[in-house]
Order: C-alpha cells, then sequence, then structure tokens
C-alpha cells in the first residue's frame, strides 16, 4: 500500500478467524457509516460475505451500491461435495445482497451460472496488469550455458497452487539442462520444499526484485489445481515471458496453448516434466513474443480500471427502488 494517494483503513487480522472476520465487520460498518460511500466494492469471499450482511443491516440508513468480485468461487476448490453445495446455497442467498458480481474470468461466470447466480448480476471484467515499458536491466539468471532453459514460479506453496507437483517434477528433471527459481514461501509453516540442485528457493521479494525475474525468465510455470483468472500468468506475459500452465479455469482464455504458452491438463509431474524437458530455450522465446502482444491488448490494467469505472457508472445511473412510508401508513414501493 506505500505510495498509494488514498486513505487506507485497516483492521487486525490474525487469521481467516472469527474474531478477526468481527474485527473487519466492525471497521467497514464505522467507515461506511462515517463516509457515506457511494459504492462499496468488497473482493473475495470472506469480504463478500461479511460485507455483504454488514452492509444489509446498515441499509435503512445507509444505501450504497454493492459490488461484490469472488475472485474465485469457493466452491470450484476440491471439497467433498456437501461443502461445495454448501457454498454454492450461500452465494444464491448472498446474491441478492448486492447490485453486481465481477467475474474476472469467462469461466468465472460459466461456473457461477451453473451454481444457480443470476445472469443479470454477473459482469465479467477480467484482470488487468500493468504493461512495463521496457525491460529489467539485472539478470538475476546465469546465462553462461546457452542451451539451459530457466524456470521461474512465483506464488504461495500449497495444493491448490500445484506447487508440489512442480517440486515433483524437478526431481524428474536433475540431470536436464533445466533449472528453477521459485519465489515465494509455504503458509503452513510446518510443509518445507524438497531441496534439489536445480532448484532455488528465494523466499519472498519486492516488486522491484520480482520485475527482473519476470524480465529475464525464460518461461513461468502456473501448475495451479483451480485458478479463477491467474493473475500471475499475465504479470509474467507482460515482460514478453510465456507460461506453461494447468488447463484449468480461466488460465487457458489468457494463455494460447502453442502461441503465447503451453498448456497441460494431466495432475500428473511426469507431464510436467516432459513439457519442461523436451520444449528448448528457442520455442520458449518465439511463444514470448506473441505473450506481451496478447496481454497488453486483452488484459491491461488501464482496460481494467476503465470497464470497472463503466460498471460503477452505470449501476449509479440506474433507477434505485426504496421503500417508503405513506401518510396512511401503508408501505409502499417507489422509484428514486
Amino acid at each position: 500500500m506505500r505510495g498509494l494517494s488514498v486513505r487506507v483503513e485497516t483492521f487486525r487480522r490474525s487469521g481467516r478467524n472469527p474474531s478477526s472476520l468481527f474485527r473487519f465487520a466492525v471497521r467497514l460498518a464505522v467507515t461506511v457509516w462515517r463516509e457515506d460511500p457511494d459504492v462499496v466494492h468488497l473482493h473475495s469471499t470472506f469480504a463478500g460475505a461479511v460485507g455483504r450482511v454488514v452492509l444489509a443491516c446498515m441499509r435503512p440508513i445507509r444505501h450504497p451500491k454493492v459490488v461484490y468480485c469472488p475472485h474465485g468461487w469457493p466452491f470450484i476448490m476440491k471439497v467433498d461435495r456437501v461443502r461445495q453445495i454448501a457454498y454454492e446455497a450461500a452465494e444464491r442467498v448472498l446474491e441478492s445482497l448486492c447490485d453486481a458480481i465481477i467475474c474476472v474470468s469467462r469461466n468465472e461466470q460459466a461456473v457461477g451460472l451453473r451454481a444457480g447466480l443470476s445472469a443479470g448480476k454477473l459482469a465479467v471484467i477480467p484482470n488487468g496488469v500493468p504493461i512495463p515499458a521496457d525491460t529489467a536491466p539485472w539478470l538475476p539468471f546465469d546465462r553462461s550455458g546457452p542451451d539451459w532453459v530457466d524456470v521461474l514460479y512465483v506464488g504461495r506453496f500449497d495444493n491448490a497452487k500445484g506447487t508440489d507437483l512442480l517440486f515433483s517434477a524437478m526431481e524428474r528433471l536433475e540431470h536436464a539442462p533445466v533449472r528453477l527459481i521459485a519465489i515465494g514461501a509455504a503458509d503452513d509453516p510446518r510443509w518445507t520444499p524438497p531441496t534439489l540442485p536445480n532448484v532455488t528457493l528465494t523466499g519472498w521479494l519486492n516488486a522491484e526484485q520480482i520485475r527482473s525475474y519476470l524480465a529475464n525468465a525464460d518461461v513461468v510455470v502456473v501448475p495451479s489445481r483451480w485458478e479463477a483468472f491467474g493473475l500471475s500468468a499475465a504479470e509474467a506475459m507482460s515482460y514478453g515471458c510465456p507460461v506453461l500452465a494447468r488447463a484449468v479455469g480461466g488460465l487457458p482464455e489468457l494463455v494460447i496453448d502453442g502461441k503465447t504458452g503451453l498448456l497441460f491438463e494431466a495432475d500428473d509431474p511426469n507431464v510436467l516434466a516432459d513439457l519442461l524437458a523436451r520444449t528448448p530455450r528457442k520455442r520458449w522465446l518465439e511463444l514470448g513474443a506473441h505473450a506481451k502482444a496478447h496481454v497488453a491488448a486483452n488484459y491491461s490494467a488501464d482496460a481494467c480500471i476503465a470497464a470497472t469505472n463503466d460498471l460503477y457508472t452505470r449501476l449509479l445511473a440506474a433507477p434505485r427502488m426504496v421503500r417508503v412510508r405513506t401518510v396512511g401508513g401503508a408501505a409502499a414501493e417507489e422509484v428514486q
């Protein structure tokens, strides 16, 4: 949040637990009461669930337009059928408490429709990324061997992101000319990634450091098991770096197989290892040449901002139904 010319309200959070969610609810209620905003934009499932309930309770005195972006429906996770049904039911109930739902991909919209959400509420606005004007000068990779393929992973190390799949693939590539740099860390401190001679772990890095890696890697791997959009893929492609990704969620919309990167479907480290082993650096360079143009044309931050602003404008221009009390005491509906 450093450098933003906006006021940022924070709340104390120790995790996804009741006490943290309660503190968020109180902070949201206080801020909405004080500021009386025209629009409240709730991003992600927990903010969307708690925030919509809070705003519904405040509706008699504060009535902003409510926009919700799940950024990945909770029911796309690999959970048992009972929980999946419960998540779908909760989203259908909460849908009535907002004016619009932003889906970050066409796939996310289609999944929402299959879950019974209203087509009229679902707007598709893909995530956007800044398009860098030039590449980063610092070269974090050793280019002494021209045949080496330098692979990059950026993100948390967990099951949803498929990092176990990637590390297993690298175990199979110990004697191949393929090297991996993994930026990030595990959410669970009890899990430690394997120590491999062809893998370098950097931990979390700042934005400027990551920029140099993205600008100079041969390929970024996104092995996610579910993904509403795939922001790390878009960021990599904005630097002209192709992406090797699982064909899940919104990733096939972003990564055009054989043009801006490569896709694979199997949850199998042998498949991933084979793709990395048999794709030469020259091929990744060819794919990267198309990747930046594709993101600049379809997934820029400017386009995302414009589409979101247009949604706000249309919502604010729409008439609002309010309940009014007539002189005789009967309740009636009136367009305002």
